[in-house]
């Protein structure tokens, strides 16, 4: 399990990137305006792309935390 992490998302908005050996949480995304339905690990762990209740998708640089890009154009929320 070193290494290894698992993310969720949330009805706060925010997305949590969690460390499975210790349980703690390595960061909060924050960026959505509605809740987070879903959330999916690049391959190679290095990226996190998120779906809102916001009509938009997030793509997120896990290493830094941050949001690289902002897909738009759904008219609903997005669940998966």
């Amino acid at each position: 399990l070193e290494g290894a992490c698992l993310a969720t998302g949330s009805a706060d908005h925010t997305a949590k990137v969690w460390d499975l050996a210790s349980g703690a949480c390595r960061s909060t995304l924050k960026g959505h305006s509605d809740g987070v339905t879903s959330v999916v690990c690049s391959y190679d762990g290095a990226c996190l792309a998120t779906g809102s209740l916001d009509s938009t998708a997030r793509l997120w640089n896990l290493a830094s935390g941050t949001c690289t890009a902002t897909l738009q154009g759904h008219n609903d929320g997005v669940r998966s």
